[in-house]
């Protein structure tokens, strides 16, 4: 069977019929981390094309950020680059802020583990539906309902005010 390659039109026309169902925040969510995945830097400002005429414009939604300068487009590898978590419970902690801050999910599960750890590149542990319960037990996150968690005040503060970790000189 021989996949025949879509004209860039048909690309453009596939990738917006996709999008279309997202609001605006989550599109340049979902732009932003593409970009991010295959390296290549959306327009902007003075260099970005005119938007035609009826064109619908891609803004950032303005959504409220708890720790200052935490922009609300930015992708979970920026923010794991950032935070540098040192284990899976700590990359845990980096993705639960992320989905309730920038996402505006509450709450995160073995799925989003997987999913967000593969998206950040950090190396996923053997036992990912694992990661949660213990770092529940470590004081991050609290049980919602049955493999459901929500970051804690302890796991708050420890990706807003703990990391990355300061070194000694």
């Amino acid at each position: 069977m021989t996949v025949t390659k879509p004209t860039v039109g048909g690309a453009i026309d596939e990738i917006t019929k996709a999008l279309e169902t997202f609001d605006a925040h989550e599109r340049q969510t979902i732009l932003t981390t593409v970009c991010a995945l295959l390296k290549i830097a959306l327009p902007s400002g003075a260099g970005a094309q005119p938007i035609p005429a009826g064109a619908v414009r891609i803004e950032p939604a303005k959504a409220p950020s708890a720790q200052p300068g935490l922009s609300p487009d930015i992708d979970i590898k920026t923010l794991k680059n950032e935070k540098q978590p040192s284990s899976a419970r700590e990359m845990a902690c980096v993705v639960a802020y992320y989905l309730s801050e920038i996402e505006g999910q509450p709450t995160i599960n073995a799925a989003d583990i997987e999913k967000y750890f593969k998206q950040a590149g950090f190396k996923l542990p053997q036992a990912v539906e694992q990661v949660l319960p213990d770092a529940k037990k470590a004081g991050y996150f609290e049980l919602e309902s049955r493999g459901v968690y929500k970051l804690n005040r302890v796991g708050y503060n420890a990706v807003v005010h703990s990391m990355p970790r300061k070194t000694k000189d």
